[in-house]
């Protein structure tokens, strides 16, 4: 076992851990944890276009506009809409079960593994984590690698640390050799937006 797989392997068991405690199904800290992240992003704002700028040389108006916004647009969607996407749905019956009632109620999948890309760090690690945390799942989050989004990964990494629940969401940093660590546990639902050559392995492993 290598150093980064003792190091996913932890991180891994305690998301499975804290999931079974049934903390993540309240909408509570689905707010709780969508308002961090919003504020994180209103607070970090020119950190994080600081860093876009250092690793692709994206000018503040492109890093907030390519990357920043959509996420803000995508967590205060999910904030207004949580009641409506959570409320069991009822469903019709067929004769030989009435009286009675049929209800879709919408549950959490577990632990959810987000793995962001280098070419729109913070849009395709922050979004879809934005997702997660509202479907009520924990998350590890895989930043982009090391190698070609250097300060986007560690920033990122630094700031959802700082911001959000780090018993329900782990940070993962690294390059390939940490992403192929990560693909070794068994995930619930996999967010990953890529180049087809990664996309096949991370679809191989799922």
């Amino acid at each position: 076992m290598t150093d980064w797989d003792a190091e996913v392997e932890d991180k891994y068991n305690t998301l499975r851990e804290t999931f079974a405690t049934g903390k993540t199904r309240g909408l509570a800290w689905r707010r709780e944890q969508l308002k961090a992240l919003k504020n994180m992003l209103v607070q970090e704002r020119l950190f994080l276009q600081g860093c876009a700028k250092a690793d692709l040389n994206k000018s503040d108006a492109e890093g907030y506009l390519m990357e920043i916004n959509p996420v803000e647009h995508e967590v205060q969607n999910a904030l207004d809409h949580l009641d409506e996407w959570t409320k069991p749905t009822s469903k019709p019956l067929n004769l030989l079960n009435i009286p009675g009632s049929c209800m879709v109620y919408k549950d959490p999948l577990g632990v959810v593994l987000v793995a962001g890309a280098w070419n729109y760090p913070i849009q395709l690690t922050l979004s879809p984590l934005a997702g997660a945390i509202a479907a009520g799942n924990c998350v590890m989050v895989k930043v982009p690698s090391s190698k070609y989004a250097t300060q986007c990964s560690k920033g990122m990494a630094r700031i959802i640390r700082k911001y959000m629940d780090n018993e329900y969401i782990k940070v993962v940093e690294g390059d390939r050799h940490a992403m192929t660590a990560v693909l070794k546990q068994r995930f619930d639902h996999i967010c990953f937006t890529g180049g087809s050559y990664v996309g096949k392995i991370v679809a191989a492993a799922a």
